[in-house]
């Protein structure tokens, strides 16, 4: 079972990096290796894994401190729906931003992630949990230019740098990284919220003086 849960999560990682597999897996003794019931869960292993608070600066394009509004239902967008793939689109409300720009000075974004119920398929990514509505996160994005838009919604969409690095959760009042992120970023854990953003933003001047927003 281990061994076949690798193999659902390289592929499926494989599918989300190239779009390039077009056909239904089938084994050697042609069968099909997804589960029957539609549950799949893999873990994610990102290109360029995030190592400090100050490299994670530098990938971003856009730093924000936002609250989740609501979640879209999950969409398959593999080219064939035997596939198991799920994409799910958060509705999210910018409080303040950080670094970088917003466009059309909209204060709402997208936020792309891995996983849903989309179909017969329900996928899980065990170490990137979807976003829930009322939850507020200091969010490291990049701009995602997917061209289909298949809940119709004209807000810009983002995914978060190194998919579960890029995000930092505030629970009363203090900052939670995800338990897969580098231990040097879990050193912000338990810090209060007011306190990281001020580290933040030293770090933002220092690394990215062009995306510090305009008074």
């Amino acid at each position: 079972m281990k061994v076949l849960a690798a193999l659902i999560g390289l592929l499926i990682g494989a599918s989300i990096c190239t779009a390039q597999s077009t056909s239904s897996l089938t084994l050697s003794d042609g069968t099909s290796p997804w589960p029957k019931d539609g549950k799949v869960s893999y873990s994610s292993h990102p290109a360029e894994p995030v190592l400090s608070l100050d490299q994670l600066v530098r990938m971003s394009e856009l730093i924000v401190d936002a609250t989740v509004l609501s979640n879209f239902p999950a969409i398959n967008t593999h080219p064939d729906s035997d596939f198991p793939s799920a994409l799910t689109e958060s509705l999210v409300s910018v409080t303040e931003v950080l670094a970088g720009t917003l466009p059309g000075g909209t204060r709402t974004i997208l936020l792309l992630q891995e996983g849903g119920k989309a179909g017969k398929w329900d996928v899980v990514v065990l170490d990137d949990p979807l976003v829930k509505p009322g939850e507020r996160y200091i969010l490291f994005l990049y701009h995602d230019y997917m061209k289909e838009r298949p809940n119709g919604s004209p807000y810009p969409r983002y995914r978060t740098i190194s998919v579960f690095s890029g995000r930092a959760k505030i629970e009363n009042e203090k900052v939670v990284f995800l338990p897969k992120t580098d231990p040097r970023l879990r050193e912000h854990n338990n810090t209060v919220v007011s306190a990281f953003i001020a580290t933040l933003q030293d770090k933002i001047s220092f690394h990215k003086p062009e995306l510090k927003p305009r008074p």
